[in-house]
């Protein structure tokens, strides 16, 4: 009986952290259909993000954020993350420092880091996560553009 009670528990354990491993996929490869929403983006600007003026989404795969564009940035910093996702820090020339990221399901979908250095144009989704607003790395504010959908490369100054 003792037995039977183990290999049911083990079974039991193992069917959850299949389960738990597919939705953690699934969250991670999800677009939350942001790719047929990227021509309706808002163009702003970093201040206005930094403002709280758009909702962020629920989560850091874009759910129910607002979908911005902002322009002519300058791109301070690549770096891959534990997580997969990668950090492109950017400043507009007003803004030291502001960070956005591209998750994996973007990166897989076309989207890939500039180079250091490039003036680009972001797409993304605004989002606050507030367990780095008072970092100095994080430029001491919540915000962020995560995910990014699109990146176009202009390399041209202001």
């Amino acid at each position: 009986m003792k037995k039977d009670s183990i290999i049911r528990l083990l079974i039991f354990a193992s069917l959850v952290s299949i389960l738990l491993i597919y939705e953690s996929w699934e969250l991670a490869f999800s677009s939350y259909g942001l790719e047929r929403l990227e021509a309706n983006a808002t163009k702003t600007t970093l201040e206005q993000i930094l403002s709280g003026r758009f909702f962020s989404s629920l989560n850091k795969l874009g759910e129910n954020g607002t979908l911005v564009e902002v322009d002519n940035l300058r791109v301070l910093q690549v770096m891959r993350v534990i997580d997969g996702d990668v950090h492109v820090h950017v400043t507009d020339g007003n803004v030291s420092i502001f960070v956005t990221e591209i998750t994996p399901y973007w990166q897989l979908h076309g989207v890939s880091p500039p180079k250091v250095g490039d003036f680009v144009n972001i797409t993304g989704v605004v989002f606050c996560d507030s367990i780095h607003q008072t970092e100095e790395w994080h430029g001491k504010s919540c915000w962020e553009i995560h995910p990014i959908v699109k990146i176009t490369s202009t390399n041209q100054e202001k």
